[in-house]
């Protein structure tokens, strides 16, 4: 995969987590997710990229697939 495809797809998900959290706060959804507020906020600011455990906590922490 190359680099301009797995940009695509982190873009991607962070739109789906951000459409997913709606109005929610970042500290809630960090509680739920096991996250610290600080690695999620990273996350949603592209300055970090998820691994496969953050998207899965962040899945079942707002009930709801975010990839595909």
């Amino acid at each position: 995969m190359s680099d301009d495809n797995i940009q695509d797809v982190t873009e991607q998900l962070i739109r789906n987590v951000n459409n997913a959290i709606g109005d929610a706060s970042l500290t809630e959804i960090s509680e739920r997710a096991g996250l610290s507020e600080r690695r999620l906020a990273a996350i949603l600011e592209r300055r970090q990229t998820p691994d496969l455990a953050d998207i899965r906590a962040l899945e079942n922490a707002l009930d709801t697939d975010l990839w595909p």
